[in-house]
């Protein structure tokens, strides 16, 4: 019941690691982390709780991996970044995706190492988890390795996600240089209209008063492609103001 909640999780603490046991088999009972948010929010306050969630992360049940790396990320240990690290192969895409976001939280270049290499990753999901984590966390030390990324990245639907992290961690000249970066007569190593474009609808995207004026300089200034892009993301932002 949701009113006896609070006070259940404050007695289970309150036991010790007996009672922190039985918080974490009664998540790894379930999928769904809904029903048992109120013991998510409990372990992840308890740091005496690290030692016990780490075993979680060799389960043979994807279920419980996941929910062993999300709380690891909002216990905010340094110590769980090397145990972490080999959940970004994990073979279950969610348990990928809840590793990358747990090893956003930490600060730390061991951390950053990893998140560039599941930039790289072969699966198109965990290549966005990334390019969101990134920008959730507002990690600027992985801004190179973002626009390294989208230049190397082969789908649009990932590069969009990585032009808007980019625009949400403040390079939104990045972008702009990027959409005006075209071929012509007299230039035959621009960039594909479809890169251009894609960085188009990550300043579109961020959805800020900078962004907003930096496509209106892409409507100015804009090949033909840029410009139309450009002018339809500024129509949609100003029919969803009015």
């Amino acid at each position: 019941r949701p009113e006896e909640q609070p006070r259940t999780a404050a007695i289970m603490r309150w036991i010790g690691p007996d009672g922190l046991e039985t918080m974490i088999d009664a998540i790894s009972a379930s999928e769904a982390m809904a029903p048992k948010q109120f013991l998510h929010d409990a372990l992840a306050a308890e740091p005496a709780a690290f030692p016990l969630l780490v075993p979680l992360l060799a389960s043979p049940r994807p279920h419980v991996v996941r929910h062993g790396a999300e709380l690891l990320g909002r216990l905010g240990d340094s110590r769980a970044v090397a145990v972490l690290a080999p959940l970004v192969d994990h073979p279950a895409e969610r348990v990928r995706a809840a590793a990358v976001v747990a090893l956003a939280v930490f600060d730390e270049p061991a951390a950053d190492d990893l998140l560039r290499r599941a930039l790289a990753h072969v699966s198109p999901s965990t290549r966005i988890a990334v390019a969101r984590a990134a920008a959730d966390r507002d990690r600027q030390s992985l801004l190179p390795a973002l626009l390294d990324a989208f230049d190397a990245e082969p789908e649009s639907g990932v590069r969009r996600e990585l032009a808007g992290a980019v625009a949400r961690l403040g390079a939104m000249g990045d972008l702009v240089a990027i959409a005006l970066d075209r071929r012509s007569i007299f230039r035959w190593r621009g960039r594909r209209v479809e890169e251009r474009l894609d960085a188009v609808a990550g300043l579109a995207a961020a959805d800020t008063a900078e962004s907003r004026r930096l496509l209106d300089r892409l409507v100015r200034e804009g090949d033909g492609p840029v410009r139309d892009a450009a002018d339809r993301a500024l129509s949609v932002r100003r029919l969803a103001g009015s």
